[in-house]
C-alpha cells in the first residue's frame, strides 16, 4: 500500500487508510529538510472493522445537509439489495472533543437518528435499525495536533455518523434507541 500525502515543508497532516479490512487513522509529522523528506507517525489508531459507510457533519449540528441526504439515499440503496435486505444496522454517532461530553453524547445521538429517520424515509424497514452514541470516544483522527494547536481537519473527521452491518447477536447487545 501506498500513501501519499502533499503537505507544507514542516506539518502535521491527520490521514485515514482502510486496507486488508482494517482502517487506520494516522497522525502524520512531515519534515523537508535538504531535499530529504521525512515522515513520523506521530499517533495511530487502528480499527479492525471499517464501518459500511459514513456521514460527515458541521459542527454543533445534526442536521443532514443535501450531499448528506443523498449519500444516505445511496446507502439505502445498496442496503434493500436482496443479499443485505435483512441484515441488520448499526448506526453509530460520534462528535469531535469540543464542548460538554453530555453534550456531545446527545449531539452523537441526534445525528445517529437524522441518518436513520433517513434511511427509513428511503425504505428501510426501522427495526433493522440500531442506533448507537459514542460522542467524542472513538476519534478517527486527532482533535489537537501534538503541539497541543486546534487540529480542524481532525475534529471535522471526527463528526460523523457510521453505518455498520450486523449479525442479529451483535445487534441485541448495541444500546439502541427508536429512530
Amino acid at each position: 500500500m501506498r500513501l501519499h500525502l502533499t503537505a507544507p515543508a514542516t506539518a502535521t497532516k491527520a490521514a485515514r487508510v482502510t486496507a486488508l479490512g482494517f482502517a487506520a487513522t494516522l497522525s502524520l509529522l512531515i519534515h523537508s529538510c535538504a531535499g530529504q523528506e521525512s515522515v513520523v507517525v506521530v499517533e495511530h489508531h487502528l480499527a479492525p472493522r471499517p464501518p459500511f459507510s459514513s456521514v460527515s457533519f458541521p459542527p454543533g449540528s445534526a442536521a443532514l445537509s443535501l450531499e448528506a441526504r443523498d449519500t444516505v439515499r445511496d446507502i439505502a440503496t445498496h442496503l434493500k439489495a436482496p443479499k443485505l435486505a435483512d441484515q441488520s444496522i448499526v448506526i453509530a454517532g460520534y462528535t469531535d472533543a469540543v464542548g460538554d461530553p453530555r453534550y456531545n453524547e446527545r449531539l452523537a445521538r441526534e445525528r445517529a437518528q437524522a441518518v436513520a429517520r433517513e434511511l427509513v424515509f428511503n425504505g428501510i424497514r426501522r427495526d433493522r435499525i440500531a442506533v448507537v452514541a459514542h460522542g467524542e470516544t472513538d476519534p478517527v483522527a486527532p482533535n489537537v495536533n501534538p503541539d497541543g494547536s486546534d487540529n480542524p481537519e481532525g475534529r471535522a473527521l471526527n463528526r460523523r455518523v457510521e453505518i455498520r452491518l450486523q449479525d442479529e447477536e451483535s445487534i441485541a447487545s448495541a444500546a439502541s434507541s427508536e429512530p
